[in-house]
């Protein structure tokens, strides 16, 4: 239950960072990408990232190339990293998360230092 409730506090704590970071740089583009995900598999955008990145990166997937995916794990991953001073991983965690998403999750959760 605990864990379960430490989860949810980190899950809510990315959302809110990623949402004022592209609320920032790319004003709309998050309520269009959550849009999305709500639309075809019921959930968030950031809780996919976080809990199935390789969901999120099949959505991704059927309506842009690679590149613009890998885009969009970077401008994703960018806010989580800052709080952990760890910005200059966001271009080989956001590789990662097109070439290898469970490599993606596993790696995210040792510099975010999750359980």
């Amino acid at each position: 239950m605990v864990f379960e409730v430490l989860k949810l506090v980190r899950e809510n704590k990315a959302k809110t960072l990623v949402k004022k970071y592209l609320d920032q740089v790319a004003p709309g583009f998050l309520h269009a990408l959550n849009s999305y995900c709500l639309r075809k598999r019921g959930v968030d955008c950031v809780s996919l990232l976080l809990e199935d990145p390789e969901e999120l990166r099949a959505l991704l997937i059927e309506k842009n190339p690679l590149p613009v995916v890998e885009f969009v794990g970077k401008l994703l991953v960018k806010p989580l990293l800052a709080q952990v001073k760890k910005e200059e991983l966001s271009d080989l965690l956001a590789r990662v998360f097109v070439e290898d998403p469970p490599k993606f999750k596993k790696m995210l959760g040792e510099v975010l230092g999750d359980p």
